[in-house]
């Protein structure tokens, strides 16, 4: 009986190891650079690209504290899908998930990476995403992400300068119907042509943020 005990532990030794190392090194570097970031404040501005949808552009203050989801403070209505402002991370990791490399190549002088993110439980709100890492600036470069109730978001980050972590805009590209849109409140300074809306089977949309200032930075 013991040493089908020990066989037992052992092989769940080499499991709970081999879990821990499943996970692509450069994105956990990426994810360090991520977390080492505390907190910042920035300023904000919005513009949708939905084309049953004429919005002016939105503005107002972004504010990120580690542990907690980034907010948005603004006398208008924003609509920004909670995919978009994962600045850490933290929503792909919240539970356990692996990694498989698909792919790298270069591209303007860059070596980019493309992983896939797969969860490994069930509590998990996501089925599966598809990173594509900038392996020379230790950055995120694009983001697809397929989740279980809200359709499939993709993400482009633009960056400042060659060394900067945080992204001075963010495209993302979504399933309009997925999130439901509440259009009755989005303010007397929106346009809605129901018509259009009415019109097509699958709705796609685009939202641009543009980030600057940033301050408070810990």
């Amino acid at each position: 009986m013991r040493p089908i005990i020990t066989t037992l532990l052992l092989l769940t030794c080499l499991i709970t190891s081999a879990q821990q190392t499943e996970i692509d090194p450069d994105l956990l570097e990426i994810k360090q650079r991520l977390d080492s970031i505390k907190s910042f404040t920035a300023d904000l501005s919005l513009d949708v690209d939905i084309n049953f949808i004429n919005m002016p552009k939105k503005t107002g203050t972004l504010i990120y504290k580690k542990g907690s989801p980034a907010q948005i403070k603004t006398d208008d209505f924003m609509l920004v899908p909670k995919r978009g402002l994962d600045f850490s991370l933290e929503q792909l990791f919240e539970h356990p998930v692996i990694t498989v490399h698909r792919e790298t190549r270069m591209q303007d002088g860059d070596s980019l990476k493309v992983i896939n993110v797969i969860p490994t439980s069930d509590k998990s709100n996501f089925s599966i995403a598809e990173l594509t890492l900038n392996i020379t600036k230790k950055r995120i470069a694009e983001s697809k992400i397929s989740t279980l109730r809200d359709g499939s978001y993709t993400i482009f980050f633009s960056f400042p300068d060659r060394t900067s972590i945080l992204p001075k805009q963010i495209i993302i590209q979504f399933e309009v119907e997925r999130i439901k849109i509440p259009l009755s409140f989005l303010g007397k300074d929106v346009e809605i042509d129901r018509k259009l809306k009415r019109s097509e089977d699958i709705k796609k949309g685009s939202i641009i943020l543009d980030i600057t200032n940033y301050r408070d930075l810990l």
